[in-house]
């Protein structure tokens, strides 16, 4: 749907759940896309569970409590719950968002990835194209609903989560995080 917002042009697709879906060890409470012109600020707000975003095309700053991030085209992106943030366009930005929390397991590896995403700073992974593929199929399959989608989008998002720079566990999110911290990005 095609939308105007301070004289800014903006396309918003989202899909809020009052009833969050389980899938596997994901609770999801969001997912969508928005493709939106120059300009264009999605306004601060406080993020009630964690989202992973992935960059399609285009340049924005992505601000989590007040720190701004430049995002380009193939990055990911990790807003931390809790966070006031905020995305404003700087060149025809478009980008999907799934907002999740981790439910709990007795499994090590998601316990680790739980704690990971519920006390991580902002962290963004810049050229992370092995990512889209799953991100793209997981909104399909979200707004399609057929048979078997919620194995298929459970095995999209744990691609999301535990693979960013084509890592295979948690261990992906965890380097990318010290890494952040060191500056390394």
């Amino acid at each position: 749907m095609s939308m105007n917002q301070n004289g800014k042009k903006f396309e918003h697709e989202q899909q809020f759940i009052a009833d969050p879906d389980k899938v596997g060890c994901f609770r999801i409470h969001q997912m969508g896309e928005l493709n939106c012109e120059p300009g264009y600020t999605c306004h601060p707000h406080r993020q009630w569970c964690c989202e992973i975003t992935y960059a399609l095309d285009g340049e924005g700053i992505h601000t989590v409590n007040g720190i701004d991030n430049t995002v380009k085209k193939g990055d990911l992106f990790l807003t931390p719950l809790g966070s006031v943030h905020n995305i404003t366009s700087v060149y025809n930005f478009r980008y999907v968002f799934c907002g999740f929390d981790i439910v709990d397991s007795h499994n090590e590896d998601v316990k680790l990835m739980k704690s990971f995403f519920e006390s991580s700073p902002c962290n963004i992974v810049k050229g992370s194209n092995e990512i889209a593929s799953a991100f793209g199929k997981c909104l399909g399959e979200y707004y399609d609903q057929s048979l078997c989608s919620k194995l298929l989008i459970e095995s999209y998002l744990n691609e999301q989560a535990v693979k960013p720079r084509a890592k295979s566990s948690v261990e992906g999110w965890l380097e990318v995080g010290r890494r952040v911290a060191e500056s390394e990005f």
